[in-house]
């Protein structure tokens, strides 16, 4: 092969790693996980976020935003006796209303109910009261959503701390039913939990892969030297 053929083919080498030889974008994920432990309702509490470039240079581009939040309600309902003697009761029930809202609106709203009960309380002591705490019955609710284009951006952000996700936690409404009405009442009590999960898609720019990086190398070498060849063929015209 001549001098000409091997300066002609390591060019062409060459702008083939210029035309192809960028890998593919990198794509990244980073979860921010939150966690209100079960505590008794009613109650607010607020989860502080970090936007996505507390964590990412500019150059990375956040593509879509993962949100799930759930939340584990448990209910309890207690029969209050102040009768003399044994009472029957149905239809004992407890609802604890629990909302979560967050940044673009997003919200969870579930109502954890405890099934209706039936069965005896027994007699109260004199000048006092027989209480009884009914099994309360516990309810998981979730909520996800994924956000993408224009919608990320309130998630960009300028620093730490800069989105909210508030949980509430009503609290509740008790009742029932008995045949010794203003001796038998209905009360209760619930605790609830909530978990924020956040998660960032992201990618960051593409960068020359290694056999890439060699045969440009290789390329700009051989172009530089037919040059110098050529000119030197001229010159000597």
């Amino acid at each position: 092969m001549s001098k000409r053929s091997i300066f002609l083919t390591a060019a062409a080498l060459g702008l083939l790693a210029c035309l192809g030889g960028v890998g593919p974008a990198n794509a990244g994920t980073i979860t921010q996980t939150f966690t209100n432990p079960s505590t008794t309702v009613p109650y607010n509490v607020t989860f502080a976020a970090n936007s996505f470039n507390h964590y990412e240079p500019s150059s990375a581009t956040l593509t879509s935003v993962e949100i799930l939040v759930t939340s584990l309600i448990t209910g309890k309902v207690q029969v209050i006796n102040i009768s003399p003697s044994a009472q029957t009761f149905s239809n004992a029930t407890g609802s604890v209303p629990v909302s979560i809202t967050g940044p673009n609106s997003l919200g969870l709203s579930v109502t954890a109910t405890t099934p209706g009960q039936s069965g005896n309380i027994a007699a109260a002591p004199a000048g006092g009261f027989t209480e009884e705490t009914l099994s309360g019955s516990t309810v998981t609710a979730s909520v996800g959503t994924t956000l993408t284009g224009s919608a990320v951006d309130p998630y960009l952000g300028t620093g730490t701390n800069d989105l909210s996700f508030v949980f509430t936690a009503g609290a509740g409404t008790f009742g029932g039913s008995s045949s010794a009405n203003g001796f038998v009442f209905f009360g209760g009590s619930a605790t609830a939990s909530a978990t924020v999960q956040l998660v960032y898609n992201f990618t960051t720019a593409a960068i020359p892969e290694p056999n890439s990086m060699s045969l440009l190398g290789i390329g700009m070498a051989g172009f530089f030297a037919f040059r110098r060849y050529f000119n030197k063929r001229n010159a000597d015209v």
